[in-house]
């Protein structure tokens, strides 16, 4: 069923009290005279109460004590889907053209999957394999070294070129000056974190050589195969998804996780999951992002 933002604000005052995860909440709208009356005519309210059975999606909506969020930007639109939990009960929240569509929320169903698959793609196969725990200053680092990957190769195809060495020196400059649509830059934006500096980078270099993603000699870095293959393939990034999920149902503080998602091709795709330990940092096919996808829109129990 599809509401106004209006006739939400009017419902969420049906309620005393609201959970910290209620999707009210988030519901900011002054009231302008008329919701009541386009309530009744939809037949969700009667007598200034709520009429069943829509009664209970809205009590799920209030009482909520799980939820996720799913976002994901393309280069012309975003697409967004909120899940509210409650006692075994899911209600999916859409935004359509300003106004909100309520409906129950069945995880085995195909719709939801269809709609985002149109977008990222359906695949079982990826073109690299990375799948590393770092601290996120490594993350950075790493995805400035495939950027620089990137860039030559788009060099590469465009203008004839063969892919030269890179010396630490050279790292250096493009630092100082990186590729426009660098994935770097993504992850510092989605994240709220500066851009990584060239000062000391031999020392953040060394680093990443003794965790053999790189090699230095004679000044020259050779980046390990692995990340050369992703480099290689990942080319233009198309979407970015910001996958979240909250946990308020056992006593004490509320449970997050979170993953960032970004895409080039079905078959090119980079995980970011945050942990207790550091940043998981994987590639997967776009078949195991809508698994993972599923995964978190299912409101599971973080604790």
């Amino acid at each position: 069923m599809q509401f106004t933002i209006n006739e939400l604000s009017f419902i969420s005052k049906q309620y005393d009290t609201l959970s910290d995860l209620s999707f009210f909440r988030n519901v900011k709208a002054e009231l302008q005279g008329s919701e009541e009356k386009t309530l009744n005519e939809k037949g969700v309210i009667k007598n200034g109460k709520l009429t069943e059975p829509i009664n209970t999606i809205f009590d799920v909506l209030a009482k909520a004590d799980k939820s996720a969020r799913f976002v994901m930007k393309m280069t012309n639109a975003i697409m967004e889907k909120g899940v509210y939990s409650k006692d075994d009960k899911r209600i999916l929240v859409e935004n359509m053209q300003g106004e909100i569509v309520l409906t129950m929320y069945d995880d085995k169903s195909e719709s939801v999957r269809q709609e985002i698959a149109e977008q990222t793609g359906m695949s079982i196969q990826k073109n690299s394999v990375i799948d590393i725990l770092v601290s996120i200053e490594d993350v950075l680092l790493i995805t400035n070294l495939v950027d620089w990957l990137r860039k030559m190769t788009l060099l590469e195809y465009s203008s004839d070129i063969d892919i030269p060495v890179l010396s630490v020196d050279k790292f250096k400059d493009y630092l100082k000056k990186p590729m426009r649509n660098s994935l770097a830059k993504i992850i510092a934006s989605l994240y709220e974190l500066s851009p990584i500096s060239s000062e000391n980078i031999e020392d953040k270099l060394k680093k990443l050589e003794q965790n053999n993603f790189i090699e230095i000699k004679n000044n020259e870095i050779s980046i390990s195969q692995p990340l050369v293959d992703f480099g290689m393939s990942f080319l233009i990034p198309e979407t970015q998804i910001v996958l979240e999920t909250f946990d308020g149902s056992t006593s004490g503080p509320i449970i997050t996780a979170s993953s960032v998602i970004i895409g080039a091709t079905p078959k090119d795709i980079l995980s970011l999951t945050a942990t207790d330990e550091g940043m998981e940092m994987s590639t997967m096919s776009s078949g195991e992002l809508l698994r993972q996808i599923d995964a978190y829109l299912k409101c599971p129990n973080l604790e």
